[in-house]
Parts: C-alpha cells; sequence; structure tokens
C-alpha cells in the first residue's frame, strides 16, 4: 500500500503552493542581484569622480608646495579635466603668531556636486 501512495505522489506533479514559493525565492535573489549592481555602479560612479578631483587638487596644489608659500586670500578658477569643466578656489588665512597659513583647496565639478576638500598649511609670504 505503501509502495501505490509514494507512488502516485511523484506522478502529481508539483502543487501550486511550491511553485509560488519557488518564484517567490528566484524573484528575491534576481532583486537582490539587480540591487547589488545597481550599488556597484553608483559606487564606480562616485569614485571616478572623486579621483577627477584629485587629479585637479593635486595639480593645483603643487605649484605652491614647490615654493611653499602662499598669500593670504582667496582664488579660485576653472580648469578641464577629461573633457569636463571643474570650479576650484583656494582659501588662505594667515594664522596669527605664525609663519603659517591655514589654507584649504575645494573643488566641485558643479554646484550639485559634493566637491573635494584639501586642508593644509603653507608659510605665508608676505612675512
Amino acid at each position: 500500500m505503501k509502495s501505490k501512495r509514494s507512488n502516485s505522489l511523484s506522478k502529481r506533479g508539483f502543487l501550486l503552493l511550491e511553485v509560488m514559493i519557488s518564484i517567490v525565492i528566484l524573484a528575491s535573489g534576481l532583486i537582490f542581484i539587480a540591487r547589488t549592481y545597481t550599488v556597484s555602479r553608483q559606487n564606480v560612479k562616485y569614485s571616478t569622480e572623486k579621483i577627477k578631483s584629485c587629479f585637479i587638487a593635486d595639480s593645483i596644489i603643487w605649484k605652491y608646495e614647490i615654493t611653499n608659500y602662499i598669500y593670504p586670500g582667496t582664488e579660485h578658477g576653472t580648469t578641464v579635466i577629461f573633457n569636463e569643466d571643474c570650479q576650484w578656489q583656494i582659501i588662505a588665512q594667515n594664522i596669527e603668531s605664525t609663519d603659517l597659513n591655514y589654507t584649504r583647496l575645494i573643488v566641485k565639478k558643479d554646484d550639485k556636486d559634493q566637491g573635494f576638500e584639501i586642508d593644509t598649511y603653507f608659510f605665508n609670504k608676505e612675512k
């Protein structure tokens, strides 16, 4: 009797509930993979923008590192890297009772861009 019953169950196929559960499990896996791919693409784009900003910051700050001097005040400009315009700004503030200027370099691709900032110190040229 047992053999007939188990034999009849295997011929019957899958239940609708089993098929639905399998579809939910597969769909969950596919959604997870798609979400991971999307987040990875966003992170690669973010990293690319930061690398571009680093190249610009390096090229701008290099001319001040050669002389190791900077005048207090603000300078700004636009430069092109990888066929994209980027704005930069340098803010140098004198630190009282020292020969140093606190210097901040900000690089932005546009107004929506969070930007890239470097804080450093240079000797004050005026003293």
